[in-house]
């Protein structure tokens, strides 16, 4: 008996933590609001995620959501006449548990007496800046009382309202939303007629600037001929090609690449790329970047950035200075357009020199023999003669 009741016991546990361990294999499926409705003019959508470190994906076209549907990234709104089918996923982001179950909504959006102000470029990602114009539909824009209004990341506009009257310029990095709408100035005593709200969503990236630099302590950081410098790229695309040229209107044309360069791939992370070149200094060298998103895959000139980041870009060259020395003197004083340096002279005078310091060795040495033969000469001529011996037979 006792036997019986323990294998109970431990199938009864084993029950529990199955039925634990089923209840938290999906995630817990996000929120979605306002509830099921019909709605005039526009209507903002808002998901809430109950499951943490998990991304909400969604769809408005009926398809079933996957991981591979568009990300939540915020509230967005619906303002095209019609019925939307809303549906959302939570899908974990590490771990074994599985996506959750399909939340949906169903709106319905009513048209508007007043319509939405519509903008160009269309909403999305840009690298730098981008130019926003707010455009009034066909229908409105020939009517005197009718305008735009806008405000820029405002949650609540409120009073803040401004009137459009030119292009925005966002070109501060990160997200920003443009908030816009119609107004109608009805007859005297009447109210205006206003269109829903319009959201656009723009990010902006870094821009695509570059700067240059050199460790060179006698070069006063500027590039010098024969000397290592740096070309360093703010936001470029992976894959680009990199090339220096000396003409402005040569980035296709290998045939105007600065000299001892050659066409540099950019790389993941990198930022950083070396150079150096041996020939002649350049007044103007230009940074070109071919970059695979761009139409034709063209290469397209990079500006250059100003030492004070408050002042944006500045000129897109640089230069390559002469070789520092008495040339670079020299260049201080007026325009130098010859070689920087000529070691041909140098050797040639160097040889001059040996050659004159040979001829006058040779000439002290023959000076020195001359008198040294000179003097042996004379000594044989002052010789003593030896006395002669007179024999007896001889008398």
């Amino acid at each position: 008996m006792p036997s019986t009741i323990a294998v109970a016991a431990v199938m009864l546990l084993s029950a529990v933590v199955y039925s634990q361990s089923v209840g938290d294999v999906a995630v817990s499926a996000p929120d979605i609001y306002p509830p099921d409705g019909t709605f005039t003019g526009e209507l903002e959508v808002k998901f809430v995620a109950n499951q943490p470190h998990a991304n909400i994906y969604w769809t408005k076209n009926g398809d079933v959501p996957t991981n591979a549907s568009r990300l939540y990234e915020g509230p967005f709104t619906l303002f095209e006449p019609g019925t939307y089918l809303i549906q959302a996923i939570a899908v974990p982001k590490t771990g074994n548990l599985e996506n959750s179950v399909v939340r949906n909504r169903t709106y319905t959006i009513l048209k508007s007496e007043v319509p939405i102000p519509t903008v160009s470029p269309a909403k999305g990602k840009y690298r730098g800046q981008v130019v926003a114009q707010l455009l009034a539909p066909a229908e409105v824009s020939s009517n005197p009382n009718a305008k735009i209004q806008f405000v820029i990341d405002v949650d609540d506009p409120g009073n803040t309202w401004q009137t459009y009257t030119a292009p925005i310029v966002l070109d501060t990095p990160g997200e920003h939303i443009i908030k816009s709408r119609i107004v109608i100035s009805g007859a005297e005593g009447k109210s205006p007629k206003i269109s829903p709200t319009a959201r656009y969503r723009f990010e902006i990236t870094s821009p695509l600037v570059y700067d240059v630099t050199t460790e060179c302590a006698k070069c006063e950081k500027t590039p010098t001929v024969g000397q290592v410098f740096t070309v360093w790229l703010q936001n470029p695309e992976v894959n680009s090609i990199m090339k220096l040229t000396t003409s402005s209107r040569g980035c296709e044309l290998d045939r105007h690449m600065l000299d001892d360069t050659k066409p540099t791939k950019i790389k993941h992370r990198q930022v950083a790329y070396r150079f150096v070149t041996y020939t002649e200094p350049q007044p103007k060298v230009y940074v070109c970047l071919q970059e695979p998103s761009h139409p034709n895959q063209t290469f397209i000139m990079v500006p250059r950035r100003l030492k004070s980041s408050a002042q944006g870009v500045g000129d897109n060259y640089f230069a390559i200075e002469p070789a520092f020395g008495a040339i670079k003197k020299q260049q201080t004083e007026k325009p130098y357009d010859g070689p920087t340096h000529q070691p041909f002279a140098e050797r040639s005078n160097f040889s001059m020199a040996f050659i004159l310091l040979f001829a006058f060795l040779v000439l002290v040495l023959f000076a020195t023999c001359t008198t040294m033969g000179r003097l042996f000469k004379g000594r044989q001529h002052h010789r003593i003669p030896r006395a002669t011996v007179v024999h007896d037979d001889d008398a």
